[in-house]
């Protein structure tokens, strides 16, 4: 949950003794650090009923069982654009017939 829970080996008290640097729970191992640095989090909720609804939605990508196929979802073009990840991807990525060899 955004700025309530928080994970890491130790804390910020020791960061200042150790390092002699300041650092707040949040910039050390909240919600934001994991699910965007560090890759540990896949998402971030505002309260406990929005991750039960996100860990729902998780679950319909996993079968039922040990003896079934995961369900499949058909992917079009839309969500192809819609996809996040593809965005970032343009921009990274050059577009090979704009280079001019």
């Amino acid at each position: 949950v955004r700025n309530t829970s928080y994970m890491f080996i130790t804390g910020p008290e020791v960061v200042k003794a150790v390092l002699n640097e300041d650092i707040s729970k949040e910039d050390l191992g909240g919600s934001n650090a994991h699910a965007s640095i560090s890759g540990v989090a896949h998402g971030q909720y505002n309260n406990d009923i929005e991750i039960l609804m996100g860990v729902k939605e998780l679950f319909n990508y996993m079968p039922l069982s040990n003896k079934e196929c995961p369900p499949e979802t058909i992917w079009t073009e839309a969500d192809e654009k819609n996809q996040q990840s593809t965005k970032l991807l343009d921009n990274i990525v050059p577009d090979l017939s704009l280079i001019h060899i």
